[in-house]
């Protein structure tokens, strides 16, 4: 084996592609990040954002509330410029600094007249979402309609990605009840890493169902319940997003009210996973199901 002698003006370059983990918890319509509460400071919430979100830019560090709200600067309020015109050839947009115990803002060069740009105060935020799709009066759910050609690009990766499927025998873009789970980017940057998402359904601290994409190709595979072996979603690596479509009943007997004021019970399946995950939902039989994914 030969040797080469670094040189004065010889330049190494190590790049290290690291993964950090994300583990999210749901209990009784509250979301806990990687075990963590809301920190709280002497001026409130750490971050100045709602518990199970994360600051997107931590620009207000347990600042008072007169620091973080939007105020005036130099007659301009703080804003984010209209993107329906921000790309176009009519015209520019620039970033002006405010002074240090503001926020940014952005202010038009006009060349023509323009829309008013979307006011947006500081701080952002972001927290995981879970959306329960429905059929309209079309008998179409225009929600899982819309991934369709995105679906498609996973489709050389699993038949299941075919939204649309006589091989499967279904149409998941006329099926009611598709449960949806958004990540936002922040926690994942520019994809999820194959086969790490982990989804576990308890109940009473006691597991019931869990599932993961053991096989790497974006399919949910229920290791742990009623069903075992069965594809019960989808992955979306580079989307972020979580589709369940497996309504089975994880467990007789094991039913949950779970809307407030609700008459009637509903099954535990893979529809109901990860109610009150930001989702406007809560109700008494909540306390009873916990949610976690990694």
């Amino acid at each position: 084996m030969s040797y080469d002698k670094f040189k004065p003006d010889d330049i190494f370059v190590n790049t290290i592609k690291a993964h950090p983990k994300q583990s999210f918890f749901i209990y009784n319509s509250e979301v806990y990040i990687n075990q963590h509460g809301n920190l709280t400071g002497q001026n409130g919430p750490v971050t100045s954002v709602p518990a199970g979100y994360v600051s997107l830019y931590e620009l207000n560090i347990d600042r008072t509330s007169n620091y973080i709200s939007a105020s005036e600067v130099g007659g301009t309020e703080q804003a984010i410029p209209d993107k329906t015109k921000f790309n176009t050839l009519e015209g520019k947009a620039h970033r002006i600094l405010a002074p240090s115990n503001t926020v940014p803002y952005w202010s038009y060069t006009n060349h023509k007249d323009y829309e008013a740009p979307t006011s947006q105060n500081y701080p952002l935020s972001a927290s995981i979402t879970r959306q329960l799709t429905v059929l309209d009066s079309y008998n179409k759910n225009l929600k899982v309609d819309a991934l369709r050609n995105v679906a498609l690009k996973y489709a050389v990766q699993s038949p299941h990605f075919e939204l649309t499927s006589s091989f499967l025998a279904r149409d998941l873009t006329k099926t009611d009840n598709i449960n949806l789970i958004h990540i936002p980017t922040i926690f994942y940057e520019s994809t999820i890493k194959k086969g790490t998402v982990n989804l576990k359904f308890n109940i009473t601290g006691t597991l019931l169902a869990e599932c993961a994409d053991t096989r790497r190709n974006g399919e949910l595979i229920e290791t742990t319940g009623t069903n075992p072996g069965s594809v019960v979603g989808l992955v979306f690596y580079d989307e972020g997003l979580i589709m369940l479509t497996a309504s089975h009943d994880l467990v007789d007997g094991v039913d949950i009210n779970y809307e407030n004021g609700g008459t009637s019970n509903t099954d535990a399946s893979w529809i109901t996973y990860g109610t009150g995950m930001n989702d406007g939902t809560s109700g008494d039989g909540l306390v009873s199901a916990s949610f976690g994914l990694d």
